[in-house]
């Protein structure tokens, strides 16, 4: 495994440990699921680039933010997809995220890697 998906892994572990925090500070502030969760993904998309940039490929381009945050988009709409695939074969909620995670993880890694890739423009 490179030291660079192990990076991966582990900021991902901080933007989790993040999101987690204001969708939580939202509930408690009064904000309802819905309003929390958006204010959670757009606060987190700002957060994960810059970690995920900055941590794991090295990048301080605001630039690649708006290819960033279309990948990210992306990347939620894969996971939801073929969460609802597995879960209409009947495989419960949390297995069937659990049988996405890693490969959610490697596609990830591999799609923000050429976000941040130092040739592109």
């Amino acid at each position: 495994m490179s030291k660079t998906f192990v990076k991966f892994l582990l900021v991902g572990g901080l933007n989790t440990l993040f999101g987690y925090l204001v969708f939580s500070l939202g509930i408690l502030l009064g904000a309802g699921s819905a309003l929390a969760l958006a204010l959670t993904f757009v606060l987190g998309v700002v957060f994960n680039f810059h970690s995920t940039g900055r941590l794991v490929f090295r990048s301080r381009d605001p630039r690649r933010f708006v290819v960033f945050a279309a990948v990210y988009t992306g990347l939620y709409l894969v996971n939801l997809v073929s969460l609802r695939a597995l879960r209409t074969a009947g495989l419960a909620p949390l297995a069937s995220q659990a049988i996405l995670v890693m490969p959610m993880a490697l596609l990830s890694f591999f799609s923000l890697a050429r976000v941040f890739s130092r040739n592109e423009q």
